[in-house]
């Protein structure tokens, strides 16, 4: 299912693995909420639950297609389309991995309201 996107492979499950241990090293206070940003296929999911069990998992993305295969493969994340100015809540953690850098500089002020440790 993975290969027919043509855009992620099986081994992207070995980057979203080491990214989510890299990030649970990092965060040092207990995480009841983890909003992934720019989930794609939601290859990091399975890892998020394990390294921060008990934590409700919300993934948005800007592609329907891609968060509809992720839907499928994972039934206990919370899913939602990216749309400009929606409001998606608040979380204890956000995750983004390999998306930072598509977002415009100049929308990147939008994350100056990211609270540490909060």
């Amino acid at each position: 299912m993975r290969e027919s996107t043509g855009f992620f492979t099986s081994n992207e499950d070995h980057f979203a693995e080491q990214e989510v241990n890299l990030t649970r090293k990092k965060v040092k206070h207990r995480v009841k909420s983890v909003l992934e940003y720019g989930c794609g296929i939601g290859g990091s999911i399975p890892y998020l639950e394990a390294l921060l069990p008990g934590a409700e998992v919300f993934e948005v993305d800007i592609s329907a297609a891609s968060l509809e295969l992720a839907a499928a493969e994972n039934k206990t994340a919370t899913f939602a389309v990216e749309t400009s100015g929606r409001e998606i809540g608040q979380f204890n953690l956000i995750f983004i991995d390999g998306v930072f850098q598509r977002i415009a500089p100049v929308e990147r002020r939008y994350c100056s309201g990211v609270r540490h440790n909060g």
